[in-house]
């Protein structure tokens, strides 16, 4: 390498952290010794188990750190332009302890073994500025947030989607907050580094592919962190493209919809299986929501289970939406997966409340009781109400991003819905054991979500970076017994002591009850996990108290107006 090129490499490199401080000699020498190479996205730089026989200095472009040598999930690490790659193994002297991968093109300068153990020879301090180097890199993979920040996105249109028009509304939605630069076929065939130099400058660069440019649209892809794919819902399905340049980089789908009617259980289990999300664009606004997933400030909001309580929801959810705070993301467990459900289908709360009044208050869902083999009620009444609330939706299909969950009682675990019918997933999730008959489905026993998790956080963790919020309904019930008794009385004396007034607590009491007792274990878990906590106060109101539902309701929405003004929390603030 000689000439300008050489000025121009020897200048990056006096600027650095790494090299700089160097005589200008010593920086020719290494320059003279290196040479440069150019990874296309995609292509290994160096496997787990290589031996360690150079470094390189990334000089534009990203590289992904991985730790199994497939370079398989979410990269653990990032290396970007002006920073240094596999010095740890020439420090060390063993072979390499991770993968790393070109995220998107790069162009990198590579110096051999005997250049590095030169520089050290002749200048101990570039010891010290690696070692810090190192440190904070190790620092930065232990303190850093769930899902890695977008940086760069490919928007390849499918069919007839417009993506240029859904390119230039969802620069402008992220432009309110952040820098934003849409790059089209017109810039392709750039040097590496104006595209790094892109990233630098922007928080947000969106390549714009082109229908029928593959070329175009393959080079957009490997550029991104993520992947999105647009198609117009009347013309599903359509053939997903295969991924490029390795299987870390997240593709989502996203369909548009002729405004104000959204096309239902289109997608089929293998187009499911090649996406990590699928999103609706449904009408304006919908883009708000994509932006701030992309962006990471999303809010995410935890619905609890707690019986009669949970209409508490209802009111809250009100307030959070006086307040700004729309929730982009929704999940829960039992009663609270019911409530949040609604939300993601695109009810408001006017229209939950009149639902919610219908479904439970006006006839009792519980009433279908029969000789309690398996539970003490048919279950038939609260599946026809969902049926009849829910129909035909699939999870997939809703507007908002959705998750419920249930317990399986044969491994004791917990599982996560996030695909399929959505009137199963949620009556899985409110099969409270004794009181409704389990769902029996692909060999499994279903009951409710609260038996281990009534307040499943962990799974908006992944899907929600930003806000997470938590509504809790049913702590603090609890159980008190009048009685110093370990069996029951004759029916006769049971009988006169209810006319009496002295009651017991019915069996459906006791097994909604002892449904949730697990799951208090995990509650002081969920709720260090959560930016906000709400939990308004239910004391005195019964799990089963369907006839009070107007006044839960009231008290919910009053607790989350104070909480709310006292938090001075909302989406401007």
């Amino acid at each position: 390498m000689r000439g300008s090129r050489d000025r121009e490499l020897a200048a990056r490199l006096a600027e650095s952290e790494f090299f700089g401080g160097l005589d200008a000699h010593v920086i020719e020498r290494l320059i003279a010794d290196a040479s440069l190479r150019e990874l296309r996205g995609g292509d290994v730089l160096f496997r787990v188990g290589d031996p360690a026989a150079s470094m390189g200095y990334v000089l534009s472009g990203c590289l992904g750190v991985f730790a199994s040598p497939e370079a398989c999930g979410k990269p653990i690490g990032r290396i970007a332009a002006g920073e240094t790659v596999g010095e740890m193994g020439l420090i060390s002297r063993r072979a390499r302890s991770a993968t790393v991968v070109a995220l998107r093109d790069t162009e990198l300068l590579e110096f051999p073994h005997a250049a590095f153990e030169r520089l050290v020879d002749t200048h101990p301090r570039a010891l010290l500025v690696m070692a810090r180097t190192l440190i904070r890199r190790l620092e930065a993979s232990v303190t850093r947030e769930h899902g890695s920040k977008v940086h760069t996105v490919a928007l390849l249109p499918l069919g007839g989607a417009d993506a240029t028009g859904f390119a230039a509304l969802l620069a402008q939605t992220l432009g309110r907050e952040d820098s934003v630069w849409v790059v089209g076929q017109s810039e392709a065939e750039r040097p590496a580094h104006f595209y790094s130099e892109l990233e630098q400058a922007h928080r947000f660069v969106l390549y714009r592919g082109e229908a029928g440019a593959s070329g175009w649209n393959a080079f957009c892809e490997r550029q991104a962190d993520l992947v999105l794919l647009l198609a117009r819902a009347e013309e599903w399905p359509l053939a997903l493209p295969p991924p490029i340049a390795g299987p870390w980089r997240p593709r989502w789908l996203i369909f548009t919809h002729p405004e104000g009617r959204q096309r239902r259980g289109i997608l089929t289990t293998e187009a499911l299986s090649a996406v990590e999300r699928v999103l609706h664009w449904v009408e304006a606004g919908d883009e708000g929501r994509i932006a701030r997933l992309l962006a990471g400030q999303a809010i995410g909001v935890v619905f609890s289970g707690g019986g009669a309580r949970g209409f508490a929801h209802v009111g809250m959810l009100q307030a959070l939406l006086e307040a700004g705070l729309e929730p982009d993301v929704v999940g829960g467990s039992s009663i609270g997966a019911v409530v949040a459900a609604g939300w993601a289908a695109g009810w408001s709360p006017e229209e939950m409340i009149e639902r919610f009044r219908s479904a439970f208050v006006s006839s009792n869902p519980l009433g279908d009781l029969t000789v309690p083999f398996v539970a003490l009620t048919r279950g038939k009444r609260v599946s026809a109400r969902l049926r009849e609330h829910f129909g035909d939706w699939q999870i997939e299909d809703l507007r908002r991003p959705f998750y419920c969950v249930a317990t399986r009682l044969g491994a004791g675990s917990a599982t996560v819905y996030r695909t399929g019918p959505l009137w199963l997933a949620l009556r899985a999730s409110i099969a409270i054991p004794g009181l409704l008959p389990p769902v029996f489905a692909e060999g499994e026993v279903l009951v409710d979500g609260g038996v281990i998790d009534n307040l499943p956080v962990e799974a908006m963790r992944a899907l929600a970076p930003g806000t997470i919020i938590g509504l809790e309904v049913a702590g603090g019930f609890r159980l008190r017994s009048a009685w110093d008794e370990t069996e029951l009385p004759a029916l006769p004396r049971m009988v006169y002591e209810w006319f009496r007034g002295k009651r017991r607590h019915d069996i459906a009491r006791i097994l909604l009850r002892a449904g949730m007792v697990n799951s208090a274990a995990s509650l002081e878990a969920a709720r260090a996990k959560l930016d906000l906590h709400l939990k308004p106060p239910l004391d005195g109101i019964d799990l089963l108290d369907w006839r009070r539902f107007d006044e839960i309701v009231e008290v919910g929405y009053r607790y989350a107006q104070q909480r709310l003004r006292e938090a001075q929390l909302s989406r401007t603030a």
